[in-house]
């Protein structure tokens, strides 16, 4: 039920290491990591954003403050189970699937109430991208609260489109699109977190200790070539930043010998 989805959900965020200031920054690195994990090859490049929300939304959480993450990895339909489930980790389900919908994905609930995803799931038809809610306090039906943020108009299909397909390199991607928590979101109910950086947006996202992370954690990856930084969304996004691992850098190997005898430098 969505009481025992929201209690899952609290527990693990009472059970990770966040520093409030740098909470977008530790979550930014873990959803990273689950893109270099995706399918057998990763996602090539990782595209992180902020914008003010879209003003022309129906949606009440769409004209919220946003943080969205965009990736090239693969994403299934089938996939929509398991980025939905909160009560085990879905690491367990299938540890080759885009960010293995573990607690890596879950931790976003430190900074929002509920979250949408947007993907394609054929190659070359844009009339083929889907959107979805991931909303613990709703169980699809009546029973439980906030059930009108399950309804998207066409408008605000749209609008998440014009968003975001700029910034795919014209490529199949998955994306993340997390309304920043405000306390007009409530309606006068407890919020998952009592963390609100729609109100007072965040300053860690053009910090130099996100650009530093992203720089010192890309060379410890496996798969993934280019992290890139936007504020706004659509085409007129500015970007604040790329970084990227060249082809001279040198990056972590696949496996370690625990018996490494020697040094390895990482490099980006």
């Amino acid at each position: 039920s969505w009481v025992s989805d929201i209690r899952n959900i609290r527990t693990n965020l009472n059970e990770g290491r966040y520093d409030r200031d740098s909470t977008g920054i530790s979550i930014f690195k873990e959803l990273l990591q689950n893109a270099d994990d995706a399918g057998n090859s990763g996602a090539s490049f990782v595209t992180l954003g902020l914008c003010d929300g879209l003003p022309n939304a129906r949606h009440e959480l769409l004209k919220s403050p946003a943080l969205y993450v965009i990736n090239d990895g693969p994403f299934e339909k089938h996939d929509e189970k398991n980025i939905s489930s909160f009560g085990e980790n879905s690491k367990s389900l299938d540890s080759t699937k885009i960010g293995k919908f573990g607690l890596g994905l879950k931790s976003v609930f430190h900074l929002c109430e509920a979250f949408f995803y947007v993907y394609s799931d054929a190659e070359e038809d844009q009339l083929s991208i889907k959107i979805g809610l991931v909303n613990p306090w709703s169980s699809g039906g009546n029973d439980g609260i906030h059930n009108n943020w399950n309804r998207l108009e066409s408008v605000d299909f749209r609008n998440m489109q014009d968003a975001l397909s700029p910034l795919c390199d014209g490529k199949k991607c998955f994306s993340l699109w997390i309304p920043l928590r405000k306390q007009s979101q409530l309606d006068g109910n407890q919020s998952i977190s009592p963390y609100f950086p729609g109100d007072h947006l965040p300053n860690w996202f053009e910090s130099k200790a996100l650009l530093r992370d992203v720089a010192m954690t890309l060379p410890m990856l496996k798969h993934l070539n280019e992290v890139r930084a936007y504020k706004g969304s659509g085409r007129s996004a500015k970007q604040l930043y790329s970084v990227n691992v060249s082809n001279v850098s040198r990056r972590r190997k696949p496996t370690f010998d625990l018996q490494l005898a020697e040094t390895h430098e990482f490099s980006g």
